[in-house]
């Protein structure tokens, strides 16, 4: 859970991440702050000649102004409200009609009609995952090839595994028997060089490792998730590795 807490005055704004994990009896929270630069959700206006006003669905004593090709960082001031964000355009002093902008889901793009009092408007806008944070992307349609061109990568390896199962198999005698197996599955793996930045994103539902070494093993199961049930339930990974690396632009750059 994403929110904001502001001073009375709203002068200082800080940003906060709330998990909430259960590990029987007890339940564990973890509050954090976030810098600005990573929150969880970004919105990010690439109209380029219109600034935006947005502000949560619901609750409209906080809102912000994202001018014209720049990005913000976003929460709920009122998490237990509806999660959408609700955007205006101004131009000149004029503000449009409001559209409703949905988090959930990713790289699809939605387009809607904004009203001026001089004509209606075209925007888009659509969601993309950059490591943990959700970025809106908002762009009229008169800048949709500019978007496009400034979403290409250099390279872009996707690869989503239903199953992946290794044995390691034992050549010591004739006699050839299984030393150890281990099965990952589902298996999600990214990998983006882009902008001078490579990103590696890899994900597992669940693994096991089994000990085969001695029939009377003590410990034949070495690996595996606890409470299987509780992760699917949540939609939780057993195994989440986010990566992202800086390139070398030059050779007296560290690797």
């Amino acid at each position: 859970m994403q929110f904001i807490c502001q001073t009375v005055n709203r002068l200082e704004t800080r940003y906060f991440n709330l998990s909430v994990t259960l590990e029987e009896p007890y339940i564990f929270m973890t509050l954090e702050e976030q810098e600005p630069s990573d929150t969880l959700i970004q919105i990010q206006n690439n109209t380029g000649i219109f600034d935006l006003k947005v502000h949560q669905w619901g609750s409209t004593e906080c809102s912000f102004k994202v001018k014209s090709n720049s990005k913000i960082p976003f929460a709920w001031i009122q998490p237990c409200l509806y999660h959408k964000i609700v955007v205006k355009l101004i131009l000149e002093g004029e503000t449009s009609s409001e559209m409703i902008c949905s988090l959930d889901k990713i790289n699809q793009t939605n387009t809607d009609t904004v009203t001026f009092k001089s004509g209606n408007v075209s925007v888009s806008y659509y969601v993309v995952l950059q490591g943990r944070s959700k970025i809106i992307k908002i762009f009229t349609m008169e800048n949709k090839e500019v978007e496009k061109r400034s979403e290409s990568s250099d390279l872009l390896l996707r690869a989503h595994l239903p199953s992946l199962r290794i044995s390691l198999i034992s050549a010591a005698t004739s006699r050839k028997y299984e030393l150890a197996h281990m099965c990952a599955a589902p298996i999600m793996f990214v990998y983006v060089n882009k902008n001078d930045m490579t990103s590696i994103h890899l994900r597992v539902k669940m693994m096991i490792v089994d000990n085969n070494i001695f029939e009377d093993a003590m410990y034949p199961v070495m690996i595996y998730p606890e409470r299987a049930n509780r992760l699917k339930e949540k939609d939780l990974p057993f195994l989440d590795i986010i990566m992202k690396v800086q390139n070398k632009k030059k050779d007296s750059d560290v690797t």
